[in-house]
């Protein structure tokens, strides 16, 4: 994964120094983010024994290393904190709330505490080396800065909460290395690579949509930093540099932004850039985005963001002075080849069957009775059972895991209020409390704590009424689309499909969402998530039916998959025919040109791979295939029969 020349070069350094990699410990905060990641995969390939410590071991996905230890633990926990660091020579501190957009109280909760909580952890462990990953935000003001030096002072105002709160995490930091704690600093600039979360991403999906104009006049120079040079110096500042030092990163090799964007462009088939905006144009529109934003309590970030215009517009380079002198850092890899490198991974294809394999059991949770032709066109003028799936996943090392959990009970319970009550109405619901996807688990000797986590396609009601069956259970689900319902209430919930009542009070907690899929695609989805880094679960993201819809394909014996493709389609016969279900259907709908896409790739991908066994969740052809119009009628009958 990391490039093999960096790979011997720090195993080189390593093996110099008067420890060997082998007896090196390291823990990595943010072990699970783009930088945390790399740095973990490249000190385990060179023999170190590594912790990545995270929030969300299922990030990782593809980047996950099999020889590094994953710790899920919060930086805000001092007492877990303070249990991992004391077992290790070497803290590298790369956790932090990066985002152009987001209030100063949780910048300053996040980075701040948490590197206060860090460097009082590292005061009271003899003798370990803090590796402090900052940022050069710290020295954004929206102006031209050219070789800008690291002994520098910040601006007389910071650009954001961002950047401010890396300024006062730095701050900490270098008074604790004043007092004694051996610890470095190192600024990181504009990262790309594969696992970016950050930089190309939001300017490859604004493209995607004809949504990125050129900001500024297109001349603004800047520096960026390949991945895997940033992971290099990280390792170098292990072993180098003096308590107190400040080295910012970067390739060396400042580019012209937009040039540089429109090769990226054109290389990976998007839509060219047509239009330019001034850089004064931009910020006047970026200012109207954001108070629009706050009037109206919006989640997320606005389309555009001043920070993020001065960032796009502005020319920015960096001394390397220092880190020459303090780190002897030089590249290793040319930032052409790191784009290049980027670049294939995001064509990279994987079409071939995973080794590891894992069972898999599909349930009815009950049903819906709709109008046939309804939600397939050209079918027949009756009603029709509309079964919830949802599926029970063993993997072989991993345990258990459910995709969705269909209908409860409590469905009833939700809907008797308005105007949730109109949910019941359209769509009625026949389902018994054996029917749960918890009781018919229990039967099969699988008890609710055998769960080690859901995966959720959607949050429509029908996928998630059993969440509440499944206490402190990992809830698994595309960043997008818990963010697009979170704090949705009322008829705005009603029109997405939503009843809050059935999600958890601690759902803020348990949400293990992942925020970009990097890992290789197959056929015509260009990207897909690796669940356990094996190919055994791949997710895959089927917009459009409802916002960051995933699907998850599956390896369940030698050469035999199944994809489970949630509502992306809701029958195989429109799936066949590339047809969406009857327009008086849409209501619910997020996107219908997002759904219109999921549908066509995934009619594709039918073609492209007719041994897959596609199984859309709510699908009448499915249905008889695993006779659930049988099982739920020996269910009802069986609850009928009590007395």
């Amino acid at each position: 994964m990391v490039d093999p020349r960096v790979v011997n070069a720090v195993r080189e350094i390593l093996e110099q120094s008067s420890r060997a990699p082998s007896n090196m410990r390291v823990l990595i905060t943010g072990g699970t983010g783009f930088v945390g990641s790399r740095v973990a995969w490249l000190l385990a390939e060179c023999g170190c024994r590594v912790t990545a410590m995270g929030r969300n071991r299922y990030r990782l996905g593809g980047a996950a290393h099999p020889h590094v230890q994953v710790v899920e633990c919060d930086i805000s926990n001092r007492d877990q904190l303070r249990y991992w660091a004391a077992q290790n020579d070497v803290l590298i501190h790369s956790a932090a709330m990066a985002s152009a957009w987001g209030s100063v109280e949780d910048f300053q909760k996040t980075n701040v505490a948490g590197t206060q909580n860090i460097v009082d952890v590292c005061t009271d462990i003899p003798g370990v080396r803090l590796v402090h990953v900052s940022s050069t935000a710290v020295y954004f003001e929206f102006s031209d800065k050219i070789d800008v030096q690291d002994d520098a002072p910040y601006p007389h105002s910071f650009a954001g909460g961002y950047a401010e709160s890396k300024g006062d995490s730095e701050d900490l930091v270098r008074d604790a290395a004043a007092n004694g704690l051996n610890a470095i600093v190192l600024r990181a600039r504009a990262v790309i690579g594969p696992g970016d979360n950050h930089l190309l991403p939001r300017l490859l999906a604004a493209a995607s949509k004809g949504r990125l104009p050129q900001l500024g006049d297109g001349l603004n120079r800047v520096d960026l930093t390949y991945i895997d040079n940033l992971a290099y110096a990280i390792c170098l500042a292990m072993l180098r540099g003096t308590p107190g030092s400040v080295c910012t990163i970067t390739n060396q090799e400042p580019v012209l932004l937009w040039p540089t964007l429109k090769d990226i462009l054109q290389r990976l088939e998007l839509p060219p850039i047509r239009r330019a905006i001034s850089y004064r144009t931009a910020n006047v529109i970026a200012g109207v985005l954001e108070t629009t934003h706050r009037l109206l309590r919006r989640s997320g970030e606005p389309l555009l963001t001043r920070y993020t215009a001065g960032l796009l517009a502005k020319s920015q380079t960096f001394s390397n002075e220092a880190s020459q002198r303090v780190l002897d850092y030089r590249p290793l890899i040319r930032l052409q080849d790191g784009i290049d490198t980027t670049i294939a991974s995001l064509r990279e294809k994987s079409n071939e069957p995973a080794k590891t394999h894992v069972a898999l059991k599909l349930f009815t949770t009950g049903y819906t009775l709709q109008h046939h032709h309804m939600v397939e066109r050209g079918a027949p003028h009756k009603h029709v059972a509309i079964h919830a799936t949802c599926a029970l996943l063993q993997h072989p090392t991993r345990g258990a895991f459910l995709f969705d959990t269909g209908y409860a009970t409590r469905f009833f319970s939700a809907t008797k209020q308005l105007p949730y009550k109109l949910y019941a109405h359209i769509t009625p619901v026949v389902t018994t409390q054996s029917l749960s996807i918890r009781d018919q688990l229990e039967k099969q000797g699988v008890a609710p704590e055998a769960i080690q986590g859901i995966i959720l396609s959607h949050f429509h009601a029908d996928h998630v009424c059993g969440i509440l069956d499944f206490p402190g259970v990992d809830l698994i689900c595309l960043h997008r689309a818990w963010n697009e319902i979170a704090h949705k209430r009322g008829i705005a919930a009603l029109r997405r499909g939503i009843l809050p009542s059935l999600f958890p009070k601690d759902i803020h907690h348990r949400l293990k969402t992942i925020e970009h899929f990097h890992d290789p695609g197959i056929g015509p989805f260009e990207r897909s998530h690796d669940l356990f880094a094996d190919g055994s679960v791949r997710l895959i993201e089927l917009s459009g039916h409802a916002c960051g819809q995933i699907g998850a394909l599956i390896q369940t014996s030698n050469g035999h998959r199944v994809f489970l493709v949630a509502d992306s389609v809701w029958t195989l016969g429109s799936l066949r025919a590339n047809t969406m279900p009857h327009p008086l259907t849409y209501g619910f709908v997020y996107s219908i040109a997002e759904a219109k896409d999921s549908l066509a790739r995934l009619h594709a991908f039918s073609k492209e791979f007719p041994d897959v066994e596609i199984i859309p969740t709510h699908c009448p052809e499915i249905a008889q295939r695993y006779q659930f119009d049988r099982i739920v009628a020996e269910h009802v009958a069986e609850e009928r029969a009590k007395p």
